[in-house]
């Protein structure tokens, strides 16, 4: 198993929003020379396969993390590639460092600079695939990229809130709310609402929100939200997520 198959088998869920409510995709790779089966259901891909790219995860033979999350970081959209790598390196199964040198002898090769940059922008703090959306949306807008998970702590040193991503300095934060924890009732949305004006009370900073319609709209909405909260003003032309 590979890519989306093999991330699953890992226990990460790379599946783009589109195919959220189906299985995810039944993708391999075949050693350069073998044949490739052709099935209806298989996504089949020829390539260079050592074997130390192949492990055993619960008796299925799979690509291991670093080669998968390359491979996902190589041939998905940027979007895609960047939030399975964040969850890869969250759970711990990569590093930055190691997928960097994973990546250096390809240089040249296929979709290498996309993986590079998707490595580059990786940030294993991140908890959520709406996080590294919205994070990407910003710096993809130009804006400086922001720093992950900021925590907010009273006088003794304990942490009371934590925001997504921010910019400490200007007191900005950016939070990415999905359906299942934030907007599927009223009192969650009341929760929240209540939850950022003691942010903006007690500790001044302002908070930009962030849903899955408006990361994947082809309104500009959160960066130019984020602009004027930084005081930035420059003209923002999005790039469609297909």
């Amino acid at each position: 198993m590979a890519r989306e198959s093999a991330a699953w088998l890992m226990g990460i869920d790379v599946r783009p929003p589109s195919r959220w409510e189906v299985v995810p995709l039944l993708e391999c790779l075949v050693p350069l020379g073998a044949t490739r089966p052709r099935r209806p259901d298989l996504n089949a891909y020829v390539s260079d396969l050592p074997e130390d790219d192949v492990v055993d995860v619960g008796g299925v033979a799979c690509t291991s993390a670093v080669r998968t999350a390359l491979d996902l970081a190589r041939y998905r959209p940027r979007f895609l590639g960047l939030d399975a790598v964040d969850a890869m390196a969250h759970e711990g199964l990569v590093t930055v460092a190691g997928l960097e040198e994973a990546a250096r002898p390809l240089r040249g090769h296929r979709f290498i600079r996309r993986a590079r940059e998707v490595i580059d922008l990786c940030e294993p703090r991140t908890e959520s695939m709406g996080e590294s959306w919205s994070r990407l949306r910003v710096v993809e807008a130009g804006l400086p990229r922001p720093q992950v998970q900021v925590s907010l702590c009273d006088a003794d040193g304990r942490e009371i809130f934590r925001i997504d991503m921010g910019y400490l300095k200007e007191q900005v934060g950016i939070e990415y709310d999905g359906v299942a924890h934030h907007l599927k009732t009223a009192e969650q949305r009341a929760r929240d609402d209540a939850r950022r004006a003691e942010i903006r009370d007690r500790f001044g900073w302002r908070v930009a929100v962030t849903t899955k319609e408006d990361v994947f709209g082809r309104r500009p909405l959160v960066e130019g939200t984020v602009m004027e909260m930084l005081g930035l003003s420059f003209e923002v032309r999005r790039r469609v997520w297909a």
